[in-house]
């Protein structure tokens, strides 16, 4: 019975032929349940864009405007881009989204009012695949893939029920990969998206596979990193990217190294650091160069020389439930952040458990354990 199930989709994958149209399956709501409401605590992921940061997007954006061109924000926030945005958009037909209705103000709905605007209060993977625009400017939220377990922004609220036979996206993605690659498929031909998002995706290896992704749906024109913050209250480094959906003309990418949002206030020449990047180069360099340590050095080894196992997600020993606790019941306890899907998003102030870590003398309740 099995067999006889999962033999259709097998035929499926083998008439998918391009990773676009690979993309558009896997975001197909042909086979999805209706996105899930928003729990009133749950973690969406949000931090907003300074005004600063937002108006920077919208200059690179504005370049990029036609008469009556059509832009979308999939995930509005308080609408910091389109109310950013000058007389020069007047004419275009903007679309929001926001799947957190407690950010909708009325100023927000009134915005909406006007002619060629539209709001949608509900979730960006219930977009139909089939509306199209010429340019996206977003903000997308940050979740790690530990967190993407239930809820609205849950994986399985995001792809459709027979994805897994699919190995189209790393499962260890986060969030705003999604948001990148279904926004990429909403692009017209030729269209533009503009983006600030975490620059993990510069060293991780679903990042990887964002940069090939890139490549295969059209070319980045270029990146803004800002190597520290570039948001309120988040030491993260962060990059603000112009993707370009054209496979035909292809140029090099512009790459910005910047400290943080104080090279836009203080107007600094942002052009004398630009380096220029050949498209494939995106695979390759290393965007974080400024390292001090030389790994090439014998004093280190990579892990596979000294381990017989693969290692997976962290490293463990049969001894730790010996040396970590979940409560603190020695004095010898250092506190420790040991599972990681408790961080809901950048941050954690408050220790999940206990490593035994002693130096020097002893107490007497340890020499007993």
């Amino acid at each position: 019975m099995l067999s006889t199930v999962c033999k259709p989709y097998k035929e499926i994958e083998e008439v998918v032929k391009t990773f676009e149209e690979q993309l558009e399956l896997f975001f197909s709501k042909d086979f999805e349940n209706k996105t899930k409401n928003p729990k009133q605590d749950e973690n969406l992921g949000q931090v907003f864009t300074p005004t600063i940061l937002a108006s920077f997007m919208i200059n690179i954006l504005r370049n990029e405007l036609k008469h009556n061109s059509s832009i979308l924000d999939p995930c509005i926030g308080p609408n910091t881009f389109f109310n950013a945005m000058s007389e020069d958009f007047l004419n275009c037909n903007l679309k929001g989204i926001e799947i957190d209705i407690n950010l909708v103000s009325e100023q927000i709905k009134k915005f909406y009012e006007s002619p060629k605007r539209a709001l949608i209060k509900g979730n960006f993977f219930d977009l139909p695949i089939s509306e199209k625009f010429d340019l996206i400017i977003q903000n997308p939220p940050y979740v790690r893939q530990e967190l993407l377990a239930n809820g609205a922004n849950s994986k399985e609220s995001i792809r459709y029920n027979v994805s897994s036979l699919f190995t189209t996206i790393p499962s260890q993605s986060n969030l705003y990969i999604y948001f990148l690659l279904k926004s990429i498929l909403h692009l017209k031909e030729g269209g533009v998206m503009v983006a600030v998002i975490y620059d993990s995706w510069l060293y991780s290896s679903f990042g990887k596979f964002l940069k090939e992704s890139f490549l295969k749906l059209g070319y980045l024109d270029s990146i803004y990193h800002f190597k520290k913050s570039a948001f309120d209250n988040v030491e993260i480094g962060a990059t603000v990217i112009k993707f370009v959906k054209n496979k035909s003309h292809i140029k090099s990418i512009s790459y910005f190294p910047l400290n943080d949002l104080n090279d836009l206030i203080n107007n600094t020449n942002l052009n004398a650091n630009c380096l220029k990047l050949k498209q494939q180069e995106l695979l390759t360099y290393s965007f974080n160069n400024h390292s001090k340590i030389n790994f090439k050095s014998s004093l280190f080894q990579p892990l596979k020389t000294i381990v017989t196992e693969p290692i997976q997600r962290g490293t463990s020993a049969v001894v730790n439930s010996h040396f970590i606790f979940s409560k603190k019941e020695l004095p010898e306890l250092k506190p420790i952040v040991k599972d990681v899907s408790q961080i809901k998003t950048y941050t954690i102030n408050q220790e999940n458990a206990y490593i035994l870590a002693v130096n020097g003398s002893v107490s007497i309740e340890t020499k007993k354990y």
